[in-house]
C-alpha cells in the first residue's frame, strides 16, 4: 500500500484504495472520509478505470459522483477496526 495516497493495488477490473491510518483520532476525523476532492484525485490517477474506495465514512454519495461521471465506488470499512476496546 502506498500509505501517502491511500493506493493498494490494481486487479483487472478496478484500482483499489484504502483511506486509513491506525489511529483512532484520525479515524474519526473528516480526513478519513471519501470527499468529491479525492474522488476526482483518484479518478485522475487511471481516468478510464473504476475505482473501489474503502473509507470509514463518505461525503459525497454515488448520485454525486454520478453527476460528476465518477467511476468511483465506496465500501465502508467495518467499525470494528476503528473502535475503542474497553477492558
Amino acid at each position: 500500500m502506498r500509505e501517502a495516497d491511500f493506493y493498494v493495488s490494481e486487479s483487472h477490473e478496478q484500482h483499489i484504495w484504502l483511506i486509513y491510518r491506525p489511529d483512532c483520532d484520525w479515524l474519526k476525523s473528516d480526513a478519513a472520509a471519501l470527499t468529491l476532492t479525492r474522488a476526482r484525485e483518484f479518478q485522475a490517477a487511471a481516468p478510464d478505470d473504476c475505482h473501489l474506495v474503502f473509507a470509514v465514512a463518505r461525503f459525497a454519495d454515488s448520485d454525486l459522483l454520478a453527476e460528476e461521471n465518477l467511476r468511483v465506488e465506496f465500501a465502508p470499512l467495518p467499525f470494528a477496526l476503528y473502535r475503542l476496546e474497553r477492558g
